[in-house]
C-alpha cells in the first residue's frame, strides 16, 4: 500500500469559500444575503466581515439543523424567502450561498429556487444561488464564483455595443481603494462599471435611522447591461483558474478581456494607468496624475536607506501576496518568506520568476497554515512581517513586528478605510514599511542603551 503524506492544517491562512461570495454579494444594490446552511456559518461570516468594515452585516440564514441534514433544506429555504420578502420590503435580488453542510447532504439549491418561481414565491426579487463549499476553495475562489454567477444570472444580450467603455471587475480591495480607483478613472474620464462595489455598503456614513438594506452597491440595471462594455478588465491575475466574469462576457458576447495584477506599487498602477490611456487613446498622463506618480518616485528614493536589503514575510491572499511582493521588490527588498493560504501553483511560478534574480531566494509556500509561516519565518530569519491579523501570534511569539495589511484586519481600527492601490496606496504603505523598520530600530537601541 502506498504511503501518502497526511497534513493537519492549524490555523490556516484563509477563509472560507462561501464568505468570498458574501462579500461580493455586499456588492450589489439592494441585495440580501440568504446562506444556506446553518445559524452558525451566517453567525462566523457576521464575526469577520464586522470586525474587519466595522459595519453590520445582515445575514439571512436557513438554520439548517441535524433534521434537515436528513430530510433536506427546502422547506427552511421556502421560508426564509418568505421571511425576507416580508421584511425587506425594497430588496431587487437574493444570493443564497451555500455551505459544506448544504452540498454534503446534496441540495440541489438551483432546483429548489426553480420550485419556488413556479409557485410564484419569489416576487420579482432576482435570485441567484452560488455553489460555495468550503471544501471547494477559499474566499478568494467564493468571491469570484459568487460574481460570476451573478453575471450569469443576469446579463442581458446586447442591443447595442460599445456603448460605455469598461467594465472593472476588482479583486478583493478595501472600500478606500475602490473609491481610490473611482477617481483615477474619472480623472482619465473612463466610463466604467464597477461590479461589485461595496464602496458604500461596506463602509457608509451615519444615518439618522439603520437602513435594512444599506445603500450602494452596482445597480442590478448596469449588470444586466454588462456586455455593451467595450472592454473588461479584471484585477488579480490568480482568477485565470476560474471561469470569471471576464471569461464568460468574452465568450458569451465578445467582450475583450485584459486581466492585470492588483494595481499596487509603481509598476502595477502603472500598468493599470498605461492601459486606461491606450483605452481613450490618450498619450499622456493628467497633470494631477503625475504629479501623483512623482511624489511616489520621491518618497522610494527618500525610502531606500531604510528598506533596501530589508526581508519581510508576506503572506495572505494569491493576489494579494503577488502585488505587495512586486512592489517590494522596487523598493529594494529581498523577501525572505512569501506565503499563500488557497491552492495556486500558478502564482508561485509567477512568485518563482519574480524574484529569480535576488541573491537570497524566499521560501515559497502554497496551502500553507500558519505554523508552517511561523517555522519559514524563524529559520529565513524574516524582519517583517505583512498580513492580516492573524499573524499576531507570529509577532507576538517571535517579536517580529507585523504591518497588517489585507483581508482580514479585525483587531485595529480603520480597515475599511486601508488603501493600498495605486501610487497613492503605494505612498501608505512605503511609509507603514518603513516606519516599522525605524520603530524596530529604536527599540533595539533603546534595549542596547538601557535607555
Amino acid at each position: 500500500m502506498a504511503e501518502h503524506e497526511y497534513k493537519a492544517v492549524v490555523n490556516p491562512c484563509k477563509l472560507c469559500m462561501p464568505l468570498g461570495a458574501v462579500l461580493a454579494l455586499k456588492g450589489v444594490e439592494a441585495t440580501v444575503i440568504l446562506l444556506h446552511g446553518s445559524q452558525g456559518c451566517a453567525t462566523y461570516m457576521r464575526r469577520f466581515l464586522g470586525g474587519h468594515f466595522n459595519e453590520p452585516v445582515d445575514i439571512a440564514s436557513t438554520a439548517l439543523t441535524e433534521k434537515d441534514a436528513i430530510y433536506g433544506g427546502g422547506s427552511n429555504l421556502e421560508r426564509a424567502f418568505a421571511n425576507i420578502l416580508r421584511q425587506y420590503q425594497s430588496v431587487q435580488m437574493i444570493g443564497i450561498p451555500t455551505t459544506c453542510l448544504a452540498e454534503t447532504i446534496g441540495d440541489d439549491v438551483e432546483l429548489m429556487v426553480e420550485k419556488l418561481k413556479k409557485e410564484g414565491k419569489t416576487a420579482s426579487v432576482e435570485v441567484v444561488p452560488v455553489s460555495t463549499p468550503s471544501y471547494a476553495g477559499t474566499h478568494l475562489e467564493g468571491y469570484y464564483t459568487a460574481i460570476y454567477q451573478i453575471a450569469k444570472h443576469l446579463v442581458k444580450p446586447p442591443q447595442q455595443k460599445n456603448c460605455y467603455d469598461l467594465n472593472l471587475i476588482p479583486g478583493i480591495i478595501s472600500p478606500a481603494d475602490i473609491r481610490y480607483l473611482k477617481r483615477l478613472l474619472a480623472t482619465i474620464e473612463v466610463e466604467a462599471v464597477f461590479f461589485p462595489d461595496y464602496s458604500e455598503t461596506l463602509d457608509g456614513g451615519a444615518t439618522i435611522s439603520y437602513p435594512l438594506i444599506p445603500e450602494g452597491g452596482t445597480p442590478l440595471t448596469q449588470i444586466r447591461r454588462l456586455a455593451q462594455a467595450r472592454y473588461t478588465m479584471q484585477m488579480g491575475l490568480s482568477s485565470s483558474k476560474l471561469e470569471t466574469v471576464g471569461d464568460y462576457l468574452l465568450k458569451e458576447f465578445a467582450v475583450p478581456l485584459e486581466r492585470i495584477p492588483l494595481p499596487v506599487g509603481l509598476k502595477g498602477t502603472d500598468r493599470l494607468v498605461g492601459q486606461l490611456l491606450r483605452l481613450k487613446g490618450l498619450q499622456s498622463l493628467p497633470a494631477e496624475i503625475e504629479k501623483e506618480r512623482n511624489r511616489l518616485l520621491d518618497a522610494m528614493v527618500d525610502a531606500h536607506k531604510v528598506l533596501f536589503g530589508k526581508r519581510p514575510a508576506i503572506y495572505g491572499d494569491a493576489d494579494l501576496v503577488e502585488a505587495l511582493t512586486g512592489f517590494a521588490l522596487e523598493l529594494g527588498m529581498q523577501p525572505a518568506v512569501l506565503s499563500i493560504g488557497g491552492d495556486n501553483p500558478e502564482t508561485v511560478q509567477r512568485l518563482e520568476q519574480l524574484t529569480r534574480n535576488l541573491t537570497r531566494r524566499p521560501v515559497i509556500l502554497n496551502r500553507a497554515d500558519f505554523t508552517e509561516i511561523r517555522q519559514a519565518v524563524r529559520q529565513s530569519k524574516a524582519d517583517l512581517l505583512i498580513g492580516g491579523s492573524d499573524g499576531e501570534y507570529i509577532e507576538r511569539t517571535e517579536g517580529i513586528p507585523l504591518v497588517r495589511t489585507g483581508f482580514p484586519v479585525d483587531d485595529r481600527f480603520g480597515s475599511q478605510r486601508q488603501l493600498i492601490v495605486g501610487y497613492e496606496g503605494a505612498m501608505r504603505l512605503l511609509d507603514l514599511w518603513a516606519n516599522a523598520y525605524l520603530e524596530l530600530e529604536q527599540k533595539k537601541l533603546r534595549r542596547e542603551t538601557k535607555c
